[in-house]
């Protein structure tokens, strides 16, 4: 019998993967339905929106509104909503010149003017200013003041210095923050360089050698730090209105949710949750994952939100393969440093006396590469791969050649289609 043959997402395209060894099972629950007109769904949602009074009721006209906009490295479908959000402002009153996109990139590359219209599309482009959140400019910063422990964070004056503050993206799985989109848009999107490393260092336990937040994980909220954090300084920004979407496969807007930043994106986690958890009998010790494709493949620190999904439901010293193009490199220039430390215990002892992001996704780089078989076949340089701890596969031909040598060609196993998207749940640990 032939073996069976799976089409995943890579870059902008699929690879045909076949099966070589193993019987796979395929963990993609049928997502919502795409919309068949997302801008209907957001005039509705900004009509009637969760806990909030509707967006034309929340400004005066000649306010000064800044929609914060997530970078290329999400997938959040604003460029079918813009025009619309951007006339539901008009007809309150607020002109396109009255109008600023900002950009929030965290400690992400600054983006080129073709990059700003592919995600605002041409016209909205053309229509009102915008511009990257820079985290280096400290003149363009503010604390956020007052008290809680999110007072000394410093975010761009855009979102604190005008009349009304629009957040958009779109909701998901984050391996530390339980939950991408809301809140985060603000902090770490348009946050200072010292509250980005600030904020990521309490993904960290307190002991040294402890290694991550218990609840720093995905889908966690209740005792996470991170989204603590997070909430708390989205609610010292004085008004604000939440546009979130929840993304489903093919890039497409499944839904658009709407109103009161932390209500509606309570609501939003709780239907994203919902949609997007896969319960699993046990964990397998064969995972095939892809990262989903562009943008969510772009670079190796995307890509490894992929692997903390997929290492969710593998077998501890397992073996997993990452389909990840990874165009754009790594995604952080310091990110290779921290694999000269020798071991994961030195690895952590470097975080907690000088904390840097690039150094924290190292680490969890290093953590799934040590407890299980990480397999990458990406177009990165082969030596840089192996630098990581992972091993470069050029043909996944090879990987199920290691997969038969092991276990034999009857090892059962779980294939991911877009890992980031979803997450595994142990049935018996739920």
């Amino acid at each position: 019998m032939s073996a069976a043959t799976v089409a995943l997402p890579y870059g902008d395209s699929q690879l045909r993967v076949v099966l070589g060894a193993g019987r796979f099972t395929t963990l993609a629950p049928v997502p919502p339905p795409a919309l068949d007109d997302p801008s209907l769904a957001l005039r509705t949602a900004l009509a009637t929106p969760i806990a909030s009074p509707p967006l034309a009721a929340c400004v005066r006209p000649g306010d000064r509104v800044t929609i914060v906009v997530a970078d290329g490295t999400r997938a959040t479908g604003i460029r079918a909503l813009m025009p619309t959000l951007l006339t539901v402002l008009e007809h309150a009153g607020v002109a396109d010149a009255r109008v600023r996109v900002l950009f929030a990139l965290g400690i992400h590359r600054r983006q080129t003017a073709a990059e700003h219209a592919a995600i605002l599309g041409p016209e909205v482009a053309a229509r009102v200013a915008h511009a990257d959140h820079d985290c280096d400019d400290d003149a363009t910063h503010v604390a956020l003041g007052g008290d809680g422990p999110a007072a000394t964070f410093r975010l761009n004056r855009g979102v604190l210095d005008g009349d009304l503050v629009v957040v958009t993206g779109a909701l998901g799985f984050h391996y530390l923050a339980g939950f991408g989109g809301g809140r985060k848009a603000l902090l770490p999107g348009v946050a200072a360089r010292a509250s980005v490393q600030a904020f990521h260092r309490h993904s960290l336990a307190a002991d040294p050698g402890a290694g991550r937040h218990v609840a720093a994980a995905p889908g966690v909220r209740a005792g996470n730090p991170l989204d603590a954090l997070a909430t708390a300084a989205a609610a010292r920004v004085p008004r604000t209105f939440l546009v979130n979407t929840i993304m489903v496969p093919g890039g497409r807007i499944g839904a658009v949710l709407a109103g009161d930043v932390h209500a509606a994106f309570t609501r939003g986690c709780d239907a994203y949750r919902a949609a997007f958890t896969v319960p699993i009998a046990t964990r397998r010790p064969v995972v095939i994952v892809s990262a989903g494709g562009a943008p969510r493949d772009g670079d190796l620190v995307q890509t490894q939100k992929a692997i903390a999904a997929a290492a969710a439901a593998l077998a501890p010293g397992g073996m997993m393969l990452v389909l990840a193009r990874c165009a754009e490199g790594t995604g952080q220039a310091e990110l290779l440093r921290w694999f000269t430390h020798p071991d994961r215990a030195a690895h952590l002892r470097a975080l907690h006396e000088a904390f840097s992001v690039p150094g924290q996704t190292a680490l969890a780089l290093r953590e799934h590469a040590e407890r299980a078989e990480v397999y990458l076949h990406s177009t990165l340089p082969p030596d840089l791969v192996a630098r990581t701890g992972m091993r470069p596969v050029a043909c996944v031909e090879d990987f199920f050649a290691a997969v038969a040598r092991r276990h034999g060609r009857d090892v059962e196993g779980y294939v991911l289609p877009e890992g980031a998207r979803y997450l595994p749940v142990v049935e018996a640990e739920a």
